[in-house]
């Protein structure tokens, strides 16, 4: 069912905010390289409806570290009992902050992009993000959001390092209306997400912002989260 009139989420408060920051740790070109540089932020976002889903031009080329990756990837079993999972929960940072508790995160949506892997892993308060090859690229754990009334997805976390060679992401919430969701960057390029257990995940090898996630729908319409508000 598309919207008739634009849908504003809300800005988060400050405290808010503070308890959806991501804690990310990246490794970057040899294994003991470890630098904590790294940027996370939330966009303040509005919701639009937009009648008609034409195809996506898939244009970024991944630089040489990331040569395998690709901008559509491709789903794989993820299970509680797998070394996959066993390894992102050993690197999940801490709860985010007002979080005091949370269950063992089970594991929801798994990806392939070439020789890199990403897996969102969920409980009933957070997700946590895990994206490797043979070495870990990024681990992250924030607050889980609900979806605001009228609209089909909900942006969780917003990303990345600033190293060059590391990634930047995005991921959040959808509702079981959403049939595809596809990120745009600042530079024209297209990422599509993964979309399994109602959470969505894109991420790219590159410092280039995102600057709309659609959600598409089967009957042809779509909603427009666009991020505003960078720092």
């Amino acid at each position: 069912m598309m919207l008739d009139e634009l849908v504003r989420v809300p800005e988060p408060s400050d405290q808010q905010t503070d308890r959806m920051l991501t804690a990310v740790h990246c490794s970057m070109d040899e294994m003991a390289r470890t630098k904590a540089r790294t940027r996370q932020f939330l966009a303040a976002a509005a919701v639009t409806a937009v009648v008609g889903v034409g195809a996506t031009q898939v244009l970024i080329k991944p630089p040489d570290a990331f040569a395998s990756w690709t901008a559509t990837p491709e789903a794989f079993g993820l299970s509680a009992s797998s070394g996959e999972f066993a390894r992102c929960m050993s690197e999940a940072p801490p709860l985010p902050p007002g979080v005091l508790t949370a269950a063992t995160p089970k594991p929801v949506l798994a990806e392939r992009r070439g020789a890199f892997t990403a897996a969102l892993l969920v409980d009933s308060s957070t997700t946590t993000l895990c994206i490797h090859d043979d070495r870990t690229r990024g681990a992250g754990r924030v607050s889980r959001v609900a979806i605001p009334a009228g609209a089909s997805i909900a942006l969780e976390a917003n990303g990345g390092s600033l190293d060059e060679g590391d990634v930047r992401y995005v991921f959040g919430a959808a509702n079981g209306k959403v049939d595809e969701v596809v990120v745009h960057l600042d530079n024209g390029d297209a990422v599509m997400a993964s979309l399994s257990g109602g959470q969505f995940l894109a991420w790219w090898p590159s410092g280039r912002e995102p600057v709309t996630i659609e959600a598409r729908h089967s009957n042809g319409t779509l909603q427009q989260l666009s991020l505003q508000g960078h720092d």
